[in-house]
């Protein structure tokens, strides 16, 4: 009876952890993506990101933890996706990029929580 205790543990543990794998943890989407600035006003809230990945699943899974970290009911939120790290705008004073910082720009999010309008772009 007490050598079955640490096996039945072993088993629930893996069964925890199987359930758990459906949603990627944040460390694993840490590895799609580094956000290398935010903008925010009283209307917007911006972010600009060097994307890791151009599968789309793993880009709208960045999206929806955004929404759900940084969406409100007073804000539009939007995400822009560069393929380049050297090209990727900073947003800190502003949501503007250059024409060469547009070529690098893969994909783009906003969310109009107004209307609760969500929407996917992907640009390349």
């Amino acid at each position: 009876m007490k050598k079955s205790a640490p096996l039945l543990l072993g088993l629930l543990t893996v069964i925890f952890i199987i359930a758990g794998c459906s949603k990627p943890d944040v460390w694993e989407m840490d590895q799609w993506y580094t956000q290398m600035s935010r903008y925010r006003d009283s209307d917007n809230k911006a972010f600009s990101i060097y994307v890791k990945t151009l599968e789309e699943e793993k880009i709208q899974k960045i999206c929806d933890r955004y929404l759900e970290k940084f969406g409100d009911d007073n804000h539009y939120l939007q995400i822009h996706f560069y393929d380049d790290r050297s090209f990727t705008p900073d947003y800190s004073n502003g949501i503007f990029f250059t024409e060469a910082q547009a070529d690098h720009m893969v994909a783009r999010y906003f969310y109009n929580p107004f209307r609760d309008e969500k929407r996917l772009e992907l640009l390349k």
